[in-house]
């Protein structure tokens, strides 16, 4: 059997080279599909797919409450609303104009005693917005967990009631702020409730 030529050897081994550089880049091309399908498993926040009838996480978290020691007047919570937290994103920081505008119901609740237990009842209802449906009247326990807060000593005294700004329809709590025995709100620049309600009156 006669040897190959050296132009046949060099042939062979073009032909060799030329699959071992299609391997190459066909195993760089599954590296970097494997490589895109890692981020997007691995990313929910950016490759988010909604499934009916499941608010998104952010929307699921729990209030975040805040009672500075030593003075319950400045206690305030913020509630993210489901579904309604990119339109209502830092509720807290925003004027207390635009706080109004936004609200479709605002009122006022007072921390009693009923049945051995301190709750918050709703006493007047300052604002809301036509067609808006709101499941609550004044009368009604709307905070049956005011006397189980204790944010630090054993000798904490909650504030007297809560203001809260309701978002949406129908109305979901998004921020309330605790006034003081004065009915001035500390966290909203020690408004008076006079003054509250003529803000409400103008802007509505």
């Amino acid at each position: 059997m006669a040897e190959p030529t050296p132009s046949e050897i060099n042939q062979q081994i073009r032909k060799l080279a030329g699959s071992i550089r299609w391997l190459g880049m066909i195993v760089l091309l599954n590296c970097i599909l494997l490589a895109v399908l890692i981020v997007i498993l691995c990313s929910p926040a950016v490759f988010h797919i909604p499934v009916p009838g499941v608010a998104p996480a952010d929307s699921q978290k729990m209030a975040t409450l805040n009672f500075p020691l030593g003075n319950p007047s400045q206690a305030s919570v913020s509630v993210p609303t489901p579904m309604l937290q990119d339109d209502y994103q830092d509720f807290y920081t925003w004027p207390i104009e635009k706080q109004i505008a936004a609200a479709t119901v605002i009122f006022v609740t007072k921390n009693e005693e009923r049945d051995g237990q301190l709750v918050g009842v709703i006493t007047e209802i300052l604002k809301k917005k036509p067609g808006v449906s709101f499941y609550y009247s004044v009368g009604d326990i709307y905070d049956r967990e005011v006397g189980k807060r204790r944010p630090g000593a054993p000798s904490y005294t909650p504030p007297p009631g809560m203001v809260v700004f309701c978002v949406g329809n129908p109305a979901h709590m998004r921020y309330a702020a605790s006034y003081s025995e004065e009915d001035r709100v500390t966290s909203l620049g020690g408004l008076s409730f006079e003054q509250l309600k003529a803000l409400i009156n103008r802007i509505k």
